[in-house]
């Protein structure tokens, strides 16, 4: 992000992953000899976008490819990264704290390197019930401003040598975690869309509910209508105060920024209504209401700003925002 930092971004959300075990220990030993903080996750606190993480709860193999000589530096940076998912530190701690997650266990496919270390003995995957169980685990420690987009990769099970036996990971830890009398409440488990599918449930009443945790050197607002009988989500809306060291020059100064927006349920054109559906039915507006009363009130901000994808702009327009660089803003009196 060195050369490009003010280059106008084309995506409103973005996605961090580790992919190999060689790129880590490099990235982990060149930060280390340039003495800096050895921080994945801190890009939302520049340009205040949505992000997610991925994680694969194999990666602890990553410790034992440490070079020796900094084995004692590094090895303990390492066990703070999402190698520890299920310890709870990935959800915990403040500096790892993503919008989204994807959890991806380590596959054994024929024609890599690592087929050729399972084939011999060297590498061992989870057992089946091992692996559904941990999966388990981590889904109850997801916090509800959390979105688990994917449970596995989508690759076809008959190329899979060993990792993983199922295609349907996620409803097995789903099903496991009744047994275990845990729930998973993540923002897609949750959404009235999945409950009406699923479990052919709707909400009966909709209430504000107002989250707030610190992430990544700022604090979070997590704004959300729900049926909190049902614990069913309707919409959510998620607000940042914009920090000291953002470079954005749209973002500098008092500015609070709404990351994301979304009432979930079935699909409604943009100019259509639809009494027994739930887009377009005002939450979307009240939600914006809201942030813009804290952004206003709570952060001391002048202005706020919206990530916001093409398609939408027009519907931020109609209360009051205008375009400025990638961003929707309006003004706070």
């Amino acid at each position: 992000m060195g050369k490009n930092r003010n280059k106008v971004p084309t995506a409103s959300r973005e996605e961090l992953m580790v992919l190999t075990i060689t790129d880590i220990i490099n990235q982990l030993i060149l930060a280390h000899q340039q003495n800096k903080d050895i921080n994945l996750n801190r890009v939302k606190t520049k340009t205040a976008s949505k992000y997610g993480l991925h994680a694969q709860p194999r990666l602890v193999d990553i410790i034992a490819a440490v070079p020796q000589q900094y084995k004692k530096i590094l090895i303990p940076k390492l066990k703070a990264k999402p190698v520890r998912t299920a310890s709870g530190e990935f959800f915990e701690n403040p500096a790892f704290r993503a919008d989204g997650l994807k959890i991806y266990p380590t596959l054994v496919i024929r024609g890599t390197g690592l087929y050729e270390l399972w084939k011999t003995g060297r590498y061992k995957s989870y057992p089946p019930s091992v692996l559904v169980d941990l999966i388990a685990r981590i889904l109850a420690l997801v916090p509800p401003w959390t979105r688990i987009y994917r449970v596995q990769r989508d690759i076809p099970m008959p190329l899979v040598s060993s990792g993983v036996e199922h295609g349907n990971l996620r409803e097995l830890a789903l099903a496991r975690m009744k047994d275990l009398g845990t729930q998973c409440r993540d923002v897609r488990t949750r959404e009235v869309g999945i409950q009406e599918i699923h479990h052919k449930v709707k909400p009966y009443e909709a209430e504000l509910i107002r989250r707030d945790y610190s992430a990544n050197a700022g604090w979070e607002t997590f704004l959300s209508y729900e049926d909190p009988e049902q614990d069913i989500l309707i919409g959510l809306l998620r607000l940042r105060k914009c920090s000291e060291d953002t470079y954005r020059p749209e973002l500098i100064g008092g500015c609070s920024v709404v990351r994301e927006l979304h009432v979930y349920g079935s699909v409604v054109p943009v100019h259509a209504r639809d009494p027994t559906k739930f887009q377009h039915q005002g939450f979307g507006m009240l939600l914006m209401e809201e942030a813009e009363r804290i952004a206003r009130e709570e952060h001391g901000s002048s202005k706020i700003a919206v990530i916001s994808g093409v398609g939408t702009r027009n519907y931020y327009r109609k209360i009051g925002y205008e375009l400025e660089g990638p961003y929707m803003t309006k003004t706070l009196y």
